[in-house]
């Protein structure tokens, strides 16, 4: 076999190799760009920093859920006592003020903070009224099924309270 040889009377020695044109910068080239671009990244790292004040402000409802799910081998009136300490230090903790509350002034607290529609929930419902009853008098009868009911209440005013700590995203740093 043989190798070809390129004819050399062909018109391609006379051209010329053709310059490459200049690489383009990633970088924006006008002040405005970059400034914008600036802002751009300022705005996500302040959603960042917002995010994770958020996560560790509503570190105490997880507390709080965790709390309640270590109810076992409570009989039903312990756990009764229990859920209202949880509950009783979770409201001092959203409002100070709330501390010296107790029976109907404690369940129109939690009724009042509570965000969702009222038919969701009936904090002053008999149940609740029993429920704070039983930390007076140990002697009303108290059955599994109302600390269920009750333990479930108590984790969905967790879930959906107001609370006006609530780190809000401000645009300044």
């Amino acid at each position: 076999m043989v190798n070809p040889t390129p004819p050399s009377s062909i018109t391609l020695k006379s051209w010329m190799e053709a310059p490459l044109p200049d690489p383009v910068s990633l970088w924006p080239q006008t002040i405005g760009w970059q400034v914008l671009l600036v802002v751009i990244l300022l705005g996500f790292i302040r959603l960042v920093i917002w995010r994770i004040e958020l996560y560790r402000f509503y570190r105490y409802q997880r507390e709080a859920q965790h709390a309640l799910n270590q109810d076992s081998g409570m009989s039903a009136t312990q756990s009764a006592h229990y859920y209202f300490q949880v509950m009783k230090a979770i409201a001092q903790y959203v409002d100070a003020s709330s501390a010296p509350y107790y029976r109907v002034n404690f369940t129109k607290f939690l009724a009042n903070s509570f965000s969702l529609p009222p038919s969701k929930l009936n904090w002053e419902s008999p149940l609740m009224d029993k429920w704070l009853a039983i930390q007076l008098d140990s002697a009303i009868p108290w059955s599994e099924q109302n600390s269920i009911d009750v333990k479930q209440y108590c984790l969905a005013w967790i879930a959906h309270h107001n609370n006006n700590k609530k780190p809000k995203l401000r645009l300044g740093l």
